[in-house]
């Protein structure tokens, strides 16, 4: 009952963060427009007609141009994307249709108060709206900016990344995988985890296309490293244990086994950043009690070693220190969990037993590494019970 609590104020806080971040630019536009209501209210302005009528008509004639500039520029960024749906996504959101009563009901209101002669309330309220029409142009665009980056830019990438691949043009594959990867930062950053998982998943997909392709291996660690960053960001941020951050692992875990099965000699240096990665996710999973993503991250390791001793049987010096690195961070994974998720030490063990059955016991005891002596209780319980295991 507890860990179900737990899990049920996590998600509120993950729920009340995204709706913060992405509708906190309009909280800020309404408390500015109260600021200009109060001091009106306080002030009250001066009710002569001759200033009221300028004042007015000012106010009519700045907010329509205002919004015909607005608008015109929102339709050039939306042709700019080339999609057909772009029109939709753009000019006929809630938030434009918001935008646009608005400023009709500021650049209208100020004629009908000249109409009618209404200065004592209709002045005010009139400064009022357009005030709330001027600060709103921030959130407006930063809401265009996001669907443009987000429901535009991640499609139109991924067609471009896939096109270079395909193609053999290894330069523009690299720059749109390391402009995918910019991406997913700000996803991070907004609390966006739909679209975080879809870039994880491309970037793993990438990846291993280029391995395939026979591109440089400088193709795939952008695709790597940009994994890596990715998932100890959404690990601070406090992002989904299960259906977000183990994506990421499971990540770069595909295109270590791919870059293994492949072509382990010419790829040595992609499968030892990749398992350098997820030890480093692992580690900080463990730091946070992301226990479904450690675990990944111990069978990520271990099928790497897997792949690694078959392709070669571990019969050149390249494969074995790769291999035996990842054993490396097996254990050291292992105490950390020994100490912070006792729990789930079968789960490492288990793992562990399964490379034995590859490389052999005398390996996997000759490289048990503790990286951290101030863990050394942990690191005694945690060989305890391997060797009882």
């Amino acid at each position: 009952m507890k860990d179900q609590a737990k899990e049920k104020v996590k998600e509120l806080a993950r729920r009340f963060r995204y709706k913060w971040i992405k509708y906190k630019y309009w909280i800020y536009c309404l408390i500015l427009t109260l600021i200009v209501f109060s001091i009106l209210c306080c002030a009250h302005p001066n009710e002569c007609p001759e200033n009221a009528r300028y004042i007015l008509s000012a106010i009519s004639q700045g907010l329509a141009a205002i919004l015909a500039l607005v608008f015109t520029i929102t339709l050039v960024v939306a042709q700019m994307t080339r999609r057909y749906t772009a029109m939709d996504k753009i000019i006929f959101r809630r938030e434009t249709k918001f935008l646009m009563i608005f400023f009709g009901i500021g650049i209208i209101a100020p004629l009908l108060v000249i109409e009618f002669e209404f200065w004592e309330w209709g002045v005010p309220l009139s400064i009022v709206i357009a005030s709330f029409c001027v600060f709103s142009l921030l959130p407006f665009l930063v809401s265009v900016n996001r669907t443009i980056k987000y429901d535009i830019g991640i499609v139109n990438l991924n067609e471009k990344i896939a096109e270079a691949i395909e193609s053999g043009y290894e330069p523009r594959a690299e720059n749109k995988i390391k402009e995918l990867s910019e991406i997913g930062k700000d996803a991070v950053r907004e609390f966006r985890e739909d679209d975080v998982r879809k870039i994880l998943n491309q970037l793993s997909k990438f990846g291993k296309e280029s391995i395939e392709q026979g591109f440089r291996y400088t193709t795939v660690i952008i695709a790597v490293c940009g994994i890596r960053d990715l998932g100890n960001g959404i690990i601070d941020k406090g992002f989904d244990d299960m259906m977000i951050v183990g994506v990421a692992v499971d990540g770069l875990r595909d295109i270590g086994v791919e870059a293994a099965k492949n072509r382990p000699d010419d790829w040595s240096e992609i499968v030892r950043k990749v398992t350098d990665s997820m030890e480093s996710v692992g580690i900080k999973a463990v730091e946070k009690g992301f226990g479904y993503t450690t675990i990944h991250a111990v069978k990520g390791l271990r099928d790497v070693v897997v792949k690694l001793s078959g392709s070669t049987g571990l019969s050149d010096m390249i494969s074995t220190s790769i291999a035996l690195n990842a054993v490396q961070g097996v254990w050291c994974l292992g105490v950390l969990v020994a100490k912070y998720m006792p729990k789930r030490v079968d789960n490492v063990i288990q793992n562990l037993k399964e490379i034995d059955k590859e490389i052999g016991k005398d390996l996997v005891m000759k490289n048990r590494v503790n990286k951290y002596p101030h863990l050394k209780s942990s690191f005694d319980e945690f060989k305890r019970r391997y060797d009882e295991g």
